[in-house]
């Protein structure tokens, strides 16, 4: 009995053993492909796939795969076996394909599309679209971008201004302004109200009515209401208007950090891109140095320290250049974002430069003025004259001055002056029902005078109304010190402001002019660095000095580098904060614009 026990468990054993081997073989066997796009619309994955195959010389289809949160279109080549499969994706790669990666699949539910299997809808542009992007498809990096666009400074601030969530939504904000300005309008305007009524009073009352008031009457009524005059409606919708201005001026300030913020990603990324090709750099040239320490040890002119060192070099060069290619990554989503774009979209950027058209700063003559170290004075003044002309806080503020001195006039005035309106009422018995419905008429024998008689079912009456209160225990003198403090406070606000407002100009004016300064001392230093770890160089090459001197002649180098790299970006941005400051942006002026503010400038240096 034991022996059948363990004869039963032996073939147990065997046949799990058998089906771990099968699934194991099958598993080796499964198609490999490799995916070059992932998209969540089949026409975009389609079309997408197309465009893909020609690029890369074959025929690409595409795989839809069953997710939890919907269904994914993969776009692959193959089935490949393993060798192939690998091949194929170094060339994916080396076309341009940087997230093409391997994919076993050996699911049924995983359906591959011929690519011409459905119609390319007219409205996805797939060359637009950049493929899905959720925790799932971050994780295995199968997002990748289709196409890069190619974007300037100022392209991305004008998609910035078109697209920007934040920017979008303060719109909103500035309509429904608008709408509450023609809801205080409409108090001034005539208002017609109709009803309908139905009332009931006791019978003995109905009976001695003589037909005037009957037990049950349906009433139709009509009021109409003009205003004359009002001094509380009529200053509600001005102070509306001018809330609606200051708000204006509020909406140009979102729009303006939104131009500075769209500005400050991109060169962040443009600065990112600098330092991580500078690393690259650095890496090959300890690279190079590593190489050079090898044969110095075989020359028997240095130990395995030296060369020890330069490994450790290498570590840290390649971390560097890790945390900069990472730091590249995060400047890319940070732009999407801004732009509200597809967050795994690539841009092509474009460098700026300082002899841009859109800059005023490329006008010579403004070059100079920024540069001339005698005549700041005059660009102080002039900015600070521009500042109080376009700052939106200002401007914004100003608006709610006049609002308030509006608010506290209306109160005063609300002691005096009478509200007049002019008032039609009409009313029409519909049906009369119950007791006293019968009008008696009583004639006085002798005379001509007669009690009571027949109406008709209408009834009208106009009048024209003051409206004064005499005693409102208070209210009235309560409500214009209450404006009085207001205005006090708002006229505390704006002279606040107008202080921060010229010290960030003053500032800002001094950053400029020393990231101006800093390009030609930054690019000095890189000359020097670089002439000297050459010299370094060669002694070391020599023998002359030691790996240490030749460390510090690389950091040297590596470190004026970082300097200058970004020093160009620096001045454009603190151009922009400048301008920031001031209000007013040449990157969306008109040329129109930008010659009236040189006209403007041009008075501050006669």
């Amino acid at each position: 009995m034991r022996l059948g026990s363990a004869g039963c468990r032996c073939r147990t054993f065997l046949l799990v053993l058998w089906l771990t081997l099968l699934a194991s073989a099958t598993a080796y066997a499964a198609d490999r492909y490799v995916v070059v796009g992932s998209f969540s619309k089949l026409e975009s994955a389609l079309e997408a796939a197309e465009r893909l195959g020609q690029q890369l010389g074959e025929n690409l289809d595409v795989a839809s795969v069953v997710r939890d949160d919907g269904i994914l279109y993969r776009i692959v080549s193959g089935p490949y076996d393993q060798e192939k499969a690998i091949s194929a994706k170094s060339k994916a790669r080396q076309l341009g394909i940087s997230g093409a990666w391997l994919w076993t699949d050996s699911s049924s539910d995983n359906i591959l599309v011929a690519i011409d299997a459905a119609p390319v809808a007219e409205e996805d542009d797939p060359a637009r679209i950049a493929p899905r992007i959720d925790a799932k498809t971050l994780e295995s990096t199968e997002v990748v971008a289709v196409k890069q666009d190619k974007i300037s400074l100022r392209e991305a601030v004008q998609m910035a201004l078109e697209r920007n969530l934040g920017l979008l939504a303060s719109r909103q904000q500035l309509a429904a302004g608008e709408a509450g300005v023609r809801q205080a309008k409409a108090g001034l305007y005539p208002s017609l109200i109709s009803s309908i009524q139905q009332t009931a009073i006791d019978q003995d009352r109905a009976e001695a009515s003589f037909g005037i008031a009957p037990e049950f009457r349906t009433t139709a009524s009509l009021k109409l209401r003009q205003v004359i005059y009002s001094e509380d409606i009529k200053a509600t919708y001005e102070i509306q208007k001018m809330l609606q201005s200051a708000l204006t001026s509020d909406q140009q300030g979102i729009v303006l950090d939104t131009i500075l913020n769209a500005s400050s990603s991109y060169l962040a990324l443009l600065r990112s891109k600098s330092l991580a090709r500078i690393f690259e750099d650095d890496l090959r040239l300890t690279d190079s140095n590593y190489e050079r320490a090898k044969i110095r040890l075989e020359l028997g002119v240095a130990n395995k320290a030296e060369v020890y060192r330069w490994e450790t070099a290498q570590a840290s060069s390649r971390k560097d250049l890790v945390l900069a290619q990472a730091a590249v990554e995060r400047a890319k989503i940070n732009l999407n974002m801004v732009l509200n774009q597809p967050l795994g979209k690539e841009f092509e950027t474009i460098n700026p430069t300082l002899e841009d058209s859109y800059l005023m700063m490329a006008d010579p003559i403004v070059w100079e003025r920024l540069k001339n170290d005698s005549r700041q004075r005059e660009l102080k003044n002039f900015l600070a004259a521009e500042a109080l002309l376009f700052a939106p806080e200002l401007t914004s503020l100003r608006e709610k001055q006049a609002a308030q001195r509006r608010a506290l006039k209306a109160a005063r005035r609300s002691i005096t002056f009478p509200s007049v309106a002019f008032i039609v009422d009409g009313s029409k018995y519909l049906a009369d029902e119950g007791k006293g419905t019968e009008q008696l008429s009583i004639d006085i024998p002798g005379t001509q005078t007669r009690f009571g008689g027949a109406t008709d079912n209408v009834e009208w009456s106009a009048a024209i109304v003051a409206t004064l209160p005499l005693y409102a225990g208070g209210e009235r003198f309560a409500r214009i010190e209450k404006a009085r403090a207001q205005l006090a406070q708002i006229d505390l606000l704006y002279d606040d402001a107008l202080l921060k407002t010229q010290a960030a100009v003053l500032s800002k004016t001094v950053d400029v002019r020393a990231s101006l300064k800093n390009i030609d001392l930054s690019q000095d230093a890189v000359r020097a660095s670089r002439n000297n770890l050459q010299l370094i160089i060669d002694s070391y090459e020599r023998g002359v000095v030691t790996n240490i001197d030749l460390l510090d002649a690389q950091f040297a180098l590596l470190s004026s580098e970082l300097s200058a790299a970004n020093t160009v970006y620096d001045f454009i941005l603190e151009y922009l904060r400048l301008q920031r400051a001031v209000g007013n942006f040449d990157i969306v002026s008109t040329p129109d614009q930008i010659v009236k503010a040189r006209q403007r400038m041009d008075q501050f240096y006669r």
